[in-house]
C-alpha cells in the first residue's frame, strides 16, 4: 500500500466524520434528514490506454446522500378539536396518541403501521374511532372514555379496548 492509498482513506474518513457530525448537530431539528457518505473506488488505468482498469489506488467520497426515512406520528396533550390520522402508511415508525381531553373527536382509521399503534388516556366526550388499522407488532388502546369503537383491527398483539 502506498502513501497515496492511505491518504485517500484518511480524507474519505474525514469527510464521513463531517457528515456524521452534521447528523448529530441536526438530530433535534424539525424536518432535518440524516445523510450518509457513499464511497467509491479509485481506479488506475494503464498509461497507453491498452490495459484494463484495476482497483487498488484508493477511495473517494462519491456522494453525500440524504436518507428519506419515516419517523413516528405522535400527538400528545391536545385539548380541543378533532384528531384524524387516516390512511397513513408507515414502513417504519409508530403512531401514538395520548392524553387528549375536552370534547376531542379522535379518528385513527385505515392505517398501515410497521411497528406499534398506541391510543392512551383520551377522555373527551367526542366519539373515538380506532378502526380497520393493520399493525405489524402491537396495537394498544387503554383508559379511553366516551364513545369508543376499537374494532376491527388487525395486529400481531392487541390489548385493551382494541381487543378483537
Amino acid at each position: 500500500m502506498s502513501f497515496q492509498q492511505g491518504l485517500s482513506g484518511l480524507n474519505a474518513s474525514s469527510k464521513n466524520l463531517a457528515v456524521i457530525g452534521n447528523n448529530i448537530a441536526n438530530a433535534n431539528t424539525y424536518g432535518a434528514k440524516a445523510s450518509r457518505a457513499e464511497f467509491s473506488d479509485v481506479y488506475a488505468a494503464a498509461l497507453n490506454g491498452a490495459g484494463t482498469n484495476s482497483i487498488g489506488i484508493g477511495v473517494n467520497v462519491a456522494a453525500v446522500a440524504q436518507q428519506f426515512t419515516q419517523g413516528n406520528i405522535t400527538i400528545q396533550k391536545m385539548n380541543t378539536g378533532t384528531i384524524s390520522i387516516v390512511d397513513a402508511r408507515l414502513l417504519k415508525g409508530n403512531i401514538q396518541v395520548q392524553e387528549n381531553s375536552t370534547a376531542t373527536r379522535l379518528e385513527v382509521l385505515r392505517n398501515q403501521v410497521a411497528q406499534n399503534l398506541e391510543v392512551f388516556v383520551n377522555r373527551g366526550a367526542g366519539a373515538k374511532f380506532v378502526q380497520t388499522n393493520t399493525v405489524s407488532q402491537k396495537l394498544s388502546c387503554k383508559e379511553n372514555t366516551g364513545p369508543f369503537t376499537g374494532r376491527p383491527n388487525v395486529a400481531g398483539d392487541v390489548e385493551g379496548q382494541c381487543r378483537r
